[in-house]
């Protein structure tokens, strides 16, 4: 496959940077994702060496240099990244990284600002998304929300999106949705969207610091698909997806929400062995999909707001940040 098809990324705690690590992440193309869990109180409060001094001035310091020396690279590149355990005041930590990075404004100074729930041990969802929202009062939100879209011109709709990043991710969720809606093709339809993941071992791949590839970051790295030295082992591929897709014939094939259900392979992998959302995630996860498709309803209703949205996504740069289905490797040329 050309190199072309191919996007480098780097996912670090940024306690460790000099010039030369700089140079080889800037020469190399490199996108970069940095931990930082907020303000100096809560990112401290998981974030420790081993003598439990707070890493957080450390990372700022190493931050700051990357955005006031080289602010090209850190608008385009680079993301921060934060896990709110159930021990930090999420909203502090959103409000401290959203004013000092500039994030709803034109100026911002880095490309996205990422959040990732606790993991919780033989758990599928994380606490804040087994809370109960009120789905009228979000649906009747993103109807005003969507109004307000309705009365700007193209271009004025093309900024807003690239400010505010939330409903930009949000919008593209409703792409993402549409793209596993069957409207006249069944057998047609691409196998890879089918599925609850993306390729395993094809799309995306997560090296960790010993070597071992796994199939992205957010796994709990207990079942290697390879190392570097030998490359992917095709058979744990095959063996991790039949261990992963069984415990779903058994009990999901007649469910109404099975082509739209997100249970991330990685997400669900504790020490080897997957374990399944129970009947209330289910639940749950059906009440999310339910809520994405009165959205995507809601959008679709406005034809001339729905194409100008869509084709902000279909003009914007194709990567792996934005980039929806795997890469077809039949269509290229591997020569």
């Amino acid at each position: 496959v050309s190199n072309k098809y191919f996007v480098y990324s780097v996912v670090s705690n940024l306690t460790v940077l000099n010039e030369d690590i700089i140079k080889f992440i800037i020469n190399n193309n490199l996108y970069l994702f940095v931990s930082l869990d907020g303000n100096r109180e809560e990112h401290n409060k998981n974030r420790i060496f081993p003598d439990t001094e707070g890493s957080f001035d450390i990372v700022m310091r190493n931050i700051n240099n990357l955005v006031v020396n080289y602010p090209e690279f850190a608008k385009k590149r680079l993301t921060i990244q934060s896990v709110l355990a159930d021990n930090i005041n999420a909203q502090a930590a959103h409000d401290f990284i959203m004013q000092y990075f500039e994030l709803n404004s034109l100026s911002k100074k880095i490309r996205r600002y990422s959040v990732y729930p606790q993991r919780i041990e033989n758990q599928y969802l994380s606490k804040s998304q087994r809370e109960v929202s009120n789905e009228n009062e979000i649906l009747q939100n993103f109807s005003e929300q969507l109004n307000k879209l309705a009365s700007k011109t193209r271009e004025e709709l093309r900024l807003e999106l690239t400010i505010n990043d939330y409903l930009a991710i949000e919008l593209a969720e409703l792409f993402s949705f549409e793209n596993k809606i069957v409207f006249d093709n069944p057998s047609g339809i691409d196998p890879a969207i089918n599925r609850f993941s993306c390729p395993i071992g094809i799309d995306m791949i997560f090296i960790s610091t010993n070597g071992d590839i796994h199939m992205c970051m957010k796994s709990d790295y207990s079942w290697p698909l390879g190392n570097v030295n030998n490359g992917i082992n095709i058979e744990s591929v095959y063996t991790l997806y039949s261990s992963y897709l069984s415990g779903f014939r058994q009990k999901c094939l007649s469910c109404w929400s099975y082509r739209f259900c997100k249970v991330c392979p990685a997400q669900i992998l504790n020490e080897g062995i997957f374990c399944y959302p129970t009947e209330e995630e289910c639940m749950l996860n059906k009440k999310s999909v339910e809520l994405t498709m009165n959205k995507y309803i809601i959008l679709v209703q406005n034809e001339k707001l729905y194409d100008d949205i869509k084709s902000f996504y279909f003009d914007s740069e194709r990567v792996f940040l934005n980039y929806e289905g795997s890469v077809n490797v039949k269509k290229i040329n591997l020569f």
